[in-house]
């Protein structure tokens, strides 16, 4: 049986974004196959902290004493947590893959753990592929990569290009200059607003059987507040709520 490394790049930078985490942290580590960690940069946590001190631990946590940047800032924290990891024999020697996702997505574990049960684990990197700009990539929401993909990350932290691209850009880059190829995965992302509001206390049923991956992601930031975060919930107790019996939230460390 497969065995994932789950990595959730986070930020409390918009007022969804920890509603969103305590969803996940609902359902992120209740799977005997999944274990997952939020990725943020937060060098407050380290004020008290020898300066030499780069990461740190809490509980579903993994921070980093650094500033929360989209660029390089996301590349950095999702390469310096595989590396953080590949040093723990104790998980790395235990995982097949890594998944490196947001927190607008969703994941129905069982399906993912069936879909990986005869992927290689060697030189596998598949998600939601966008073909253009070239090279192609993996959409940074929901990539799934093999350890040895993940070293060639770690190898390439200092990559010039860091600076000027989006991270899964950046990991196109590197990816494809190893000419590994990308496997395309289904993901079902979410319709329009409208769509959504008329149909949310149904909307869960609407994933096809095929796909274990969503993106909840649509609309404004006030919609995202207002309904998006309802919609999240709606995903978390229509697939785990009856399985798993009185899932209840936590708050935020």
């Amino acid at each position: 049986m497969r065995m994932i490394l789950n990595l959730i790049i986070a930020s409390t930078n918009r007022p969804f974004y920890p509603i969103l985490m305590n969803q996940w942290r609902r359902y992120m580590n209740i799977h005997p196959n999944v274990v997952s960690y939020f990725l943020v940069n937060d060098s407050s946590k380290f004020a008290n902290s020898e300066n030499t001190t780069t990461h740190k631990f809490e509980n579903e946590f993994l921070y980093f004493n650094a500033p929360e940047t989209g660029i390089p800032g996301i590349y950095e924290k999702t390469v310096k947590a595989m590396e953080v990891f590949s040093e723990s024999e104790d998980i790395w020697g235990k995982i097949d893959f890594v998944i490196r996702t947001n927190l607008s997505s969703f994941y129905i574990w069982d399906r993912l753990v069936e879909y990986l049960h005869d992927t290689p684990r060697t030189g596998f990197a598949g998600g939601g592929i966008n073909a253009t700009p070239i090279p192609a990539y993996i959409s940074g929401c929901g990539m799934i990569l093999s350890k040895d993909v993940c070293k060639l990350l770690v190898d390439n932290f200092h990559h010039p290009l860091k600076y000027l691209v989006e991270d899964d850009r950046m990991i196109g880059y590197v990816i494809h200059d190893h000419s590994i190829p990308l496997v395309p995965i289904p993901r079902h992302n979410m319709p329009s607003q409208q769509m959504i509001e008329r149909n949310l206390d149904t909307i869960a049923q609407d994933v096809p059987v095929d796909t274990f991956h969503v993106r909840t992601r649509c609309g404004t930031d006030e919609f995202r507040l207002r309904v998006g975060t309802q919609l999240y919930k709606k995903f978390v107790d229509h697939w785990y709520g009856d399985r798993f019996g009185n899932v209840v939230e936590k708050p935020l460390v």
